[in-house]
């Protein structure tokens, strides 16, 4: 994931795709909703369409607020943003995935709070692409998913990830 200042957020795409951007804006409920999508890459199928769930997304996003969302890049105002831009912002999503998978480890016991942040926007991210994101992520990690579930309860414990909701991922 790749988080702009501008309201454009680009995310992992779906398989076969070059990328996959959203705008949000805050509603007034305080929670941040989708108000616009760009994909690109390639011939767009349906099934790859149908596989993008905006409120996967928005949670995703959501729990991402509720932690530290960085500003990567300031450098594209809303009336000078551009699709080229947006496409080349494409390779940072991806990129900052495989940065988020090659950290996530189990803990040395050296800053706690930072490898639970860690955990939770792994886990956010893949909450948006999977049904199934303690897995992905144990899959990712070499761990078992007990292991996976155990750090995510202790991120939600933390105040990094908003409390679970019963037969929900994210």
């Amino acid at each position: 994931m790749y988080l702009v200042d501008d309201g454009w957020i680009s995310v992992e795409p779906p398989q076969g795709m070059d990328g996959l951007h959203v705008r949000v804006k805050l509603a007034e409920n305080g929670r941040y909703k989708i108000t616009d999508l760009f994909l690109h890459g390639g011939q767009i199928e349906a099934d790859q369409f149908r596989g993008i769930s905006i409120s996967r997304l928005e949670a995703q996003i959501n729990a991402l607020s509720a932690i530290e969302r960085p500003t990567l890049d300031a450098d594209a105002p809303d009336d000078e943003l551009t699709l080229p831009t947006l496409r080349r912002r494409a390779g940072k999503a991806q990129a900052g995935r495989q940065q988020l998978i090659e950290k996530l480890q189990r803990p040395t016991g050296q800053n706690p709070d930072g490898f639970y942040r860690r955990v939770a926007v792994a886990y956010a991210d893949q909450a948006a692409v999977t049904r199934s994101p303690a897995k992905a992520l144990a899959d990712e990690a070499e761990v078992p998913v007990t292991t996976v579930h155990r750090w995510v309860r202790e991120a939600r414990r933390r105040g990094f990830l908003p409390p679970a909701e019963q037969g929900k991922a994210g």
